[in-house]
Parts: C-alpha cells; structure tokens; sequence
C-alpha cells in the first residue's frame, strides 16, 4: 500500500529540510520512498488532473493546520500544560472558525469546545479573550474572532482515554465541562 504525509511549502519559503517518517504500520524490511514534487510539476498536475490536484492540496492543508493547531495549544492555549499526546490527538479534530464582530455562535448539533485564536468573545461567563476555551452553544463575537472548534463527541472520547486531563479541560471551562 501507498502511505502519503505532504509537506507543503509556501511560494516564498526558501528550500529547507523536511523530516519524513515511515509508517510504523511498515515493517522495518521494507522500504521508506520520499518522492519531491517540484512546482513545475505541481502546476502540470493541477491542469492536467485537476481532481487529484485538489485532494493533494487539500491533503497539505488539512496537515498543516492540525501541525499549527497543536504548535498553538502547546504554547498559547489554556490548556498548554495538558499532556502533548492529548494536545496531538485533539488537533486531529479541529475545525477551523471564523465569525464576524456581532455574530452569534450557534450550534445546531452538539455541544463543542471553542478555542479562541484572536479577537473576544461575550458569554455568560463575560468576555473571553485569546487562548480560553468556551464550552457553550451560544455566545457572541465582541470583535472578529478565529477559533479552533472541537466536536463534543470527540472530547468525551479523548476524555474517555486521557482520563487524567479531566481536570485541566474543567478548570479551562469553568465547570461547563460536566455539561458536556
């Protein structure tokens, strides 16, 4: 079978090294292959199977923004100290979210844990700023804000296997983690 991790670099990055890792899925007998896809050959991709073009850009994003949401809970969250292989498996899950100032944070489905990115949020818990979490179905954007949201179903069951970090996610939430 074929095992793919992207790594992406942006138009004006220099080239740099990138770690790539085998599968621990494969047995150490068989071997690792990295394949570089210059730009040139990017862009050929792109017009001539723009479907599979697509999945691999979509493939590069979705990796980095689960890279870049556990690089920021790790250091900039409320839950900074929480164990990093909870931190990584809950970035597994993130949906990005923006809103605009005055818009309301309605959820439809089921509960979900907001980690705010930039700008303030109004609860009833009052104003919420970069880095707290808010664990509630209704709240309003003060300014433009960006967050990461979390699906509650995943959180009972990253909780359900990190019982330990109970603790830290209840006193992030301000006891609204029983609600859950």
């Amino acid at each position: 079978g074929v095992v793919g991790e992207v790594e992406a670099l942006k138009e004006a990055q220099p080239p740099r090294s990138v770690q790539v890792r085998c599968s621990a899925a494969m047995s150490s007998s068989q071997p690792c292959h990295v394949l570089q896809l210059p730009g040139s050959k990017l862009r050929r991709l792109q017009h001539m199977a723009p479907l599979e073009y697509h999945r691999l850009r979509e493939t590069a994003d979705r990796r980095e923004m689960r890279h870049a949401c556990k690089s920021w809970l790790e250091k900039d969250s409320e839950i900074r100290d929480a164990d990093r292989s909870f931190l990584n498996d809950l970035s597994q899950h993130v949906r990005y979210l923006s809103v605009s100032k005055g818009q309301s944070l309605v959820s439809t489905e089921e509960e979900s844990v907001y980690v705010l990115r930039n700008g303030e949020l109004s609860t009833e818990r009052g104003v919420r700023t970069v880095g707290q979490m808010v664990s509630t179905k209704e709240c309003v954007a003060a300014t433009r804000c960006d967050l990461l949201q979390f699906p509650g179903a995943v959180i009972r069951k990253l909780l359900a296997q990190y019982p330990h970090q109970r603790s830290i996610l209840e006193q992030a939430l301000g006891g609204q983690l029983a609600n859950m």
